[in-house]
């Protein structure tokens, strides 16, 4: 029998750790310190994992304003919209997706004892890598044979649209940077025939709340190839798309630089938060003399990741 190798914790190694030990006073000291301390790096964080909630709904808020013609100075809108989008500027159409793309399709998942159906040929997506981006590789890949034994499978041009139709990721979206197949939980849309591909991307974000109001089954709901064909959705002129996709993709830059700075944040706020209990702990700090406060010195330190 094989003696397991993973690594874990027992009572008795506990039993054998070694702990500073110091008098009941500067005991109570040190916990004083790190209670007024860790509070104010707490609520330092809460306030950043907020930020973070609010730029992501302000994100989305953008989208939806910009495909619905609210994102600049519109004020006529007299053409009557979809279910999910109100009313829309005029001149605006509301053709259903099925209408505005020249091939939807999805895939499938080869067997898993057939070994020779994957390779490193063709990349193969799945729901997990849709990640509201480009996608330029995967996880997986497929041979060419798979291709002609699993007639579900097509490869997909650059620039189809992504979304998933169930599982724990349904909704996410992403788009083809090279060539590739999907796997059943995935919709891909391509030859997209009215202007930027991207336009619709932002579209189907913007409409993922109303798809998800769709989604129908039981334990594991799913938006269907129909759910997703018979959507209807704001359709300006190219023109118009272009100009839509140019102010979003400067709104949202701006929006994810801010995100990342506030994750960068979140993190080095946890790491010092745990390294002031070591050194508290430790006596590598006198907590009865004054200190200028860990929460102030770690927001001159984020001031410095900008």
């Amino acid at each position: 029998m094989i003696a397991s190798t993973i690594e874990n914790l027992s009572s008795s190694k506990i039993g054998t750790f070694l702990i500073p030990s110091v008098d009941t006073s500067y005991q109570r000291a040190i916990a004083d310190y790190l209670d007024h301390e860790t509070a104010e790096i707490d609520a330092f964080i809460a306030d950043l994992e907020d930020l973070q909630t609010r730029l992501m709904e302000e994100g989305e808020a953008r989208i939806y304003a910009a495909v619905t013609g609210r994102f600049g100075d519109n004020s006529s809108f007299p053409t009557p919209g979809t279910d999910w989008t109100g009313p829309l500027p005029e001149g605006w159409a509301t053709p259903r997706v099925s209408w505005v793309f020249g091939n939807i399709g999805s895939g499938t998942t080869p067997r898993s004892e057939d070994q020779q159906a994957f390779g490193d040929e063709v990349p193969w997506v799945t729901t997990g890598e849709l990640r509201e981006q480009r996608i330029d590789d995967t996880i997986r890949r497929l041979s060419r044979r798979a291709l002609a034994e699993y007639p579900a499978l097509e490869v997909f041009p650059p620039g189809s649209l992504l979304i998933a139709m169930y599982g724990a990721t349904i909704g996410r979206l992403g788009w083809l940077g090279q060539p590739a197949a999907v796997n059943q939980a995935v919709c891909a849309m391509s030859g997209y025939k009215y202007g930027s591909y991207k336009y619709m991307f932002y579209v189907l974000r913007a409409a993922r709340p109303y798809l998800l109001s769709r989604a129908v089954g039981g334990g594991q709901p799913n938006i269907n190839q129909e759910i997703i064909r018979s959507l209807r959705v704001p359709m300006p002129t190219g023109a118009e798309q272009a100009e839509i996709v140019q102010q979003l993709e400067e709104t949202m830059q701006h929006i994810t630089e801010m995100s990342v700075l506030a994750a960068e944040s979140v993190a080095l706020a946890k790491e010092r938060r745990a390294a002031l209990i070591s050194a508290a702990v430790t006596g590598q700090i006198d907590v009865t003399a004054k200190h200028k406060p860990a929460a102030e010195q770690l927001e001159d330190d984020i001031a410095q990741l900008d």
